[in-house]
């Protein structure tokens, strides 16, 4: 049966019918509320704010959510904006995640990350399934229903996979490529199925299936035809270089997520002052010069971070202490959401990035006493007094 949904969503503008394949996100109202708890066993809903940027970021990954239980017909999906039941669900930030367990009349609101695993799991949770035995996706189907709403928000960096209905092996391997950037919340994975939507094939000039087109930040910004193949490591390789980003297949952080080159590059000059605690003056100078000139979207809690490790290291009079923080990122680990463990993953690597800072100072210490340091592997290892590690890469 089809539901009319006005999606009263400013930067969206547009009376949705909602019907047939990849439909399901309706606008739910005080009056229509108990009508859908009534005839649904699990009701998931985001509620947004007038203007709400990051509600506008966010909104691809409930629809990747959505998505993943398309053939459910026993769970609902809804958008709220009416002010008065977002305020009786005490909705305090956006957007707002609001969900009715299996058989439950009262709401839960969901305060973890939102990404597409995350709402995922939480409707698994509240269904009582098995979240390890569904069959996810992870690139967005576009359909005539959810296209401007993800596309023209001017927010997000998109790759597009035009594929045909039979094409199912290639679109396994794009989903690879989209749980790559699963928790990149500006990145929209996306793909569009030409037989279903024809519509939507003719915004783009494909002429043979599969076909990739990238389009970068703006609601200007043009459709660039992708002339590669549907290679998992090329296209993981060319995302991540348009964005600035530094993914590996399956969604982990390499080694050089979080560093702030700049940063870096001021403290290369001081590793014997900071191996030995002095001239911090004269560092944190340096680093306010650096910092001034960085990016307006530089990541301010990194950069705060570095600035915290100075102080560390200068409160404690030890370079231990980063061993120690590096440690405490590790338990902090356990049980948290996927944003924030990439967060403390690209804490770790600044941690990481100071040591062998130091560890190239005494590297070159040694080197002048012609001491022959051990080798591991593609590394040279040196464990100092302290028994902190330093790696060279070589």
């Amino acid at each position: 049966m089809c539901r009319v949904c006005l999606l009263s969503w400013t930067f969206v503008s547009l009376v949705v019918l909602v019907c047939g394949h990849g439909a399901g996100i309706t606008e739910v109202t005080q009056s229509t509320l108990p009508t859908v708890l009534h005839d649904n066993k699990c009701v998931f809903l985001y509620a947004i704010q007038e203007d709400c940027d990051r509600c506008k970021l966010l909104y691809h990954t409930f629809l990747v959510a959505a998505q993943n239980f398309r053939n459910d017909k026993s769970i609902f999906f809804g958008i709220v904006s009416e002010e008065t039941l977002i305020q009786a669900f005490d909705v305090s930030s956006f957007p707002g995640i609001v969900y009715y367990e299996f058989g439950s009349v009262v709401p839960k609101v969901y305060l973890g990350d939102v990404t597409a695993g995350a709402l995922t799991k939480v409707v698994t949770d509240a269904m009582k399934a098995d979240f390890r035995k569904l069959d996810r996706q992870f690139s967005l189907m576009l359909t005539k229903h959810n296209y401007d709403p993800v596309m023209n928000t001017g927010q997000h960096y998109r790759l597009v996979m035009l594929h045909e209905a039979d094409d199912e092996d290639d679109v396994d391997v794009y989903d690879d490529i989209a749980e790559t950037f699963e928790n990149e919340p500006n990145v929209v994975i996306a793909r569009i199925n030409v037989d279903f939507e024809k519509k939507l094939k003719r915004h783009f000039n494909a002429v043979e299936f599969p076909s990739f087109y990238w389009l970068t930040k703006g609601t200007a910004s043009k459709k660039k035809r992708y002339g590669g193949s549907l290679n998992i490591e090329q296209m993981i390789s060319f995302v991540n270089k348009e964005v600035g980003l530094f993914r590996t297949k399956g969604g982990r952080l390499n080694p050089y997520a979080g560093l702030i080159e700049p940063l870096d590059n001021v403290l290369n000059n001081y590793g014997r002052a900071l191996y030995e605690i002095k001239e911090f003056d004269k560092i944190r100078t340096d680093m306010r010069g650096a910092i001034s000139k960085l990016p307006a979207d530089t990541d301010e809690e990194l950069v705060n971070f570095y600035n915290e490790l100075l102080d560390e290291l200068e409160e404690d009079r030890s370079i231990e202490v980063l061993d120690e923080t590096r440690n405490r990122i590790y338990r902090r680990m356990d049980d948290v959401g996927p944003l924030t463990f990439d967060q403390l993953i690209r804490k770790r690597n600044i941690v990481q990035k100071i040591i062998d800072i130091i560890g190239y100072h005494l590297l070159q210490q040694l080197s002048k006493e012609d001491f022959n340091a051990p080798f591991h592997g593609s590394e040279r290892v040196v464990i100092d007094e302290h028994g902190l590690e330093f790696h060279e890469e070589l």
